[in-house]
């Protein structure tokens, strides 16, 4: 998902996936090499995702602006990888905040701000 929050004033990229409850061993190894391990693990597509976006983020600011006359921050974005039920992922994902829906919808309204990453300023 890539939008924005009018509340925070920033770009917000998420990534979901409808993974169900691992609860066997074999299926935490499973779960490991899709979202970490593997050479096109899903973190390995998100952080691309995530440079993407740190890179254009003025750009996507100006867009946002003009389609829908909102006023974004352009030196932060909030960041979530977001999983439909727990997994065990969230233990060993090394940038970004993964946890189930429900778990997300409680953490953003308690403190929006702990998604947040700076942007370099090399990338403006």
């Amino acid at each position: 998902f890539l939008g924005y929050s009018s509340e925070q004033k920033c770009i917000v990229c998420f990534e979901f996936k409808n993974v169900c409850y691992s609860t066997d061993p074999l299926e935490f190894r499973d779960d490991l090499d899709k979202f970490i391990y593997k050479d096109n693990s899903y973190f390995i597509k998100f952080d691309k995702k995530v440079e993407f976006i740190k890179e254009h983020v003025s750009e996507l600011a100006v867009f946002f602006k003009e389609k829908d006359k909102v006023d974004l921050d352009s030196k932060k974005i909030a960041v979530s990888f977001i999983t439909y039920a727990p997994n065990i992922s969230r233990y060993y994902m090394p940038k970004y905040k993964c946890m189930s829906i429900s778990e997300f919808e409680v953490e953003w309204k308690e403190n929006p701000w702990q998604f947040m990453i700076e942007i370099d300023k090399d990338f403006h």
